[in-house]
């Protein structure tokens, strides 16, 4: 009898000890939201201070444009340390402007008369932009360039992507003994077939069209002949037009350029003989020549510098010169960045959409309505459910579409109903197809971890969707059944918001992805243009000359972010350690839950380089 006393004693002190612990960590976190609101509160401080500063820009004044941040559609931008580091050591860093932003402040600076030139320094110019994006931030400087001022560049080193943007300068300066790296674009995917059999897992597929190509990663060890078709005239139109754009500020044939990336890592010393830069400097060399450019010389000092200093501006430092007006005349942005899933994550919802359409819906202010989209799809459910949230506020006032660097599958869903669709050449988009995606755990199961189950059911499918077998003949057959008629929505909502009829799409559908450029020849796009245009667009469509743009979701401050997303993944917990080890295990969710069911999206990475 005294040693079953003695078991309860134990689980109690042990109780007791979990207990304490879970106080301690609980009260850890704690600390930490306070921490992180102390920050956030200098942060704004900062912020405030510096908006009181700078009020005006000072004559003679270069904009200089660094871009070395992780630069997104929506202002919302994911929490970083790095980031929220850099705002407090760095109160005038143009860190978490998204797109939209730097694309008017460029715009800003061509007609500021104190504005005289720009400079790029563009080493650490950081994704995730693709190439649609940057071709749109490409235009912008290519547009202050025609305002009659200057652009120059100069750079340590310059990346592929760095370099289309810089080959807009009117000279292109690096540091000596560096060069550029220009070698042509590479598109890989990982397929992860044999290392998800090798643990026990089986993905089975079941899929309308030979070019959804989203599953291939789960199925195949390499691209299909279909993929690597459809792939490689994605990869030819991008670089067609990237080179084309290059050939053309350069001064050099698209010939000439092929044979330098085709030269490789031996165009790194030869830049300057192959016309891809205009010279190697030093910094100070460099500062000298912008003095001189600027006409603020003046004499040099015995060293042989310039003794006055040129006024750098930020991004930033030029939104701030401009206040924004109270106008009952408004243009709305709906920003749809990231996945389309069925739960609130931070990408693209029902829930959370839904709220945002309604809401300029019934906005008398609001009188049109650009839908930014930069999504590769995800659930078919979901993207019909914004979908028809959409067709209601077009009932209400013009819906305009700009496609961003990827608008595919579920993100060419919500798009398709629009009353006109902008798409850059660069934009991926089309992938008109639906698949299912369910990963089997049968083997692993079984065999490795040597578990049995048995089972009794009332019905045919009572047990449909057990992870530890694999689908009979029945469930497939089902399954196939809803994928069609899924696939035939899909069809016929694209086939009534592009005016064709539904053989016409199937022809140019079954999964297959098309550039903005090769979307615009078969009808799924309008017009080739970026944001900007699709604004203009919509503003003439509603007879506005005067107007405001207003962006949704409306940007968070830090600690908003903070709590959001201590509270989207915490409440769902019943204890500390449950919230501990969602973050541990948070990607593999991802992969097995957002990505099973039946989707509408493209392969888990587009990746381009």
């Amino acid at each position: 009898m005294k040693k079953i006393e003695k078991f309860p004693k134990r689980k109690k002190n042990y109780s007791f000890l979990k207990n304490i612990l879970s106080s301690m960590i609980g009260t850890t976190i704690a600390g930490m939201i306070i921490f992180f609101l102390i920050l956030s509160t200098i942060i704004s401080l900062l912020a405030t201070d510096k908006e009181e500063i700078t009020k005006s820009i000072q004559p003679n004044s270069i904009l200089k444009i660094k871009l070395d941040y992780p630069i997104y559609e929506s202002p919302n931008t994911a929490f970083s340390s790095a980031s929220l580091l850099n705002n407090i050591s760095n109160p005038s860093s143009d860190d978490n402007l998204n797109l939209y932003a730097i694309l008017t402040a460029i715009n800003l600076a061509s007609k500021n008369d104190n504005i005289n030139g720009i400079l790029l320094e563009l080493d650490e110019l950081q994704g995730p932009n693709g190439w649609a994006s940057l071709k749109e931030i490409r235009d912008a400087l290519i547009s202050f360039k025609n305002s009659g001022k200057f652009i120059w560049s100069y750079s340590k080193n310059l990346s592929q992507r760095a370099y289309y943007l810089t080959s807009t300068s009117d000279s292109i300066l690096i540091y000596p003994k560096t060069g550029v790296d220009f070698r042509g674009l590479n598109m890989n995917s990982v397929f992860l077939t044999e290392s998800l059999n090798k643990i026990g897992i089986k993905a089975e597929v079941i899929r309308s069209g030979k070019y959804k190509s989203a599953i291939e990663p789960f199925m195949l060890k390499k691209m299909s002949p279909e993929n690597q078709e459809q792939s490689q005239l994605i990869l030819d139109n991008i670089w067609e037009q990237t080179i084309e754009d290059i050939a053309k500020n350069r001064n050099i044939t698209k010939e000439k350029l092929n044979t330098s990336a085709n030269n490789g890592l031996e165009n790194w010393s030869i830049n300057k003989k192959s016309a891809l830069i205009d010279a190697q400097k030093y910094p100070q060399e460099v500062s000298n020549l912008l003095k001189e450019k600027i006409n603020i010389g003046g004499t040099k000092n015995t060293f042989g510098l310039y003794d006055e200093k040129i006024s750098f501006v930020s991004l930033v430092d030029i939104l701030r010169t401009v206040k924004k007006p109270n106008s009952k005349h408004n243009i709305g942005i709906i920003y749809a960045e990231g996945e389309i899933t069925d739960q609130d994550n931070g990408q693209i919802s029902p829930n959370s959409h839904s709220k945002l359409i309604r809401q300029l819906k019934e906005d008398e202010n609001i009188k049109a309505v650009v839908l930014r989209v930069n999504s590769p799809g995800g659930s078919a459910l979901a993207s019909d459910m914004i979908w028809y949230e959409l067709e209601e506020l077009k009932k209400v006032k013009p819906l305009i579409v700009s496609m961003g660097d990827v608008a595919a599958s579920g993100g060419y869903y919500i798009s398709c109903n629009a009353n006109k669709i902008f798409a850059s050449n660069n934009t991926i988009t089309g992938s008109i197809g639906v698949f299912g995606l369910f990963f089997k755990m049968e083997d692993l199961l079984k065999n490795k971890l040597k578990l049995h189950f048995d089972e009794i059911n009332t019905n045919d499918f009572s047990n449909f969707g057990n992870l530890s077998r694999l689908f009979n003949t029945k469930e497939k057959e089902m399954l196939g059944n809803l994928i069609d008629q899924t696939y035939d929505t899909f069809l016929k909502r694209v086939s009534d918001g592009r005016n064709k009829n539904k053989k016409e799409i199937n022809d140019i559908s079954q999964g297959r992805i098309w550039s903005g450029k090769e979307a615009k020849k078969i009808g799924l796009v309008d017009k080739i243009g970026g944001l900007n245009d699709a604004i203009k667009y919509a503003a003439k469509v509603v007879n506005l000359n005067n107007y405001q743009v207003v962006e949704y979701p409306k940007k968070k401050d830090f600690f908003q972010i903070i709590m959001d997303e201590f509270q989207t993944n915490y409440k769902n917990y019943n204890d500390i350690h449950s919230f501990i080890n969602y973050w541990e295990t948070k990607k593999l969710e991802n992969l097995v839950k957002n990505k099973q069911g039946i989707q509408a999206r493209i392969p888990l990475n587009i990746n381009i380089n």
